[in-house]
């Protein structure tokens, strides 16, 4: 739980329990609930991601 505590400090901006954050890829976002990720590249694409749906 410390994890998501940090990642949401580190945060740019939190919504509904995402926590997005600027990276040099373009955007991740990080459910802090329950522990899932995606990472959106600068033209709005899924790079990477550990969401089922």
């Amino acid at each position: 739980m410390s994890d998501m505590k940090e990642i949401a400090e580190k945060a740019d901006m939190i919504v509904n329990g995402y926590a997005f954050t600027k990276i040099s890829a373009g955007i991740q976002a990080v459910n802090l609930e329950r522990a899932t990720a995606c990472v959106f590249g600068v033209n709005s694409s899924v790079i990477e991601s550990s969401m089922e749906y």
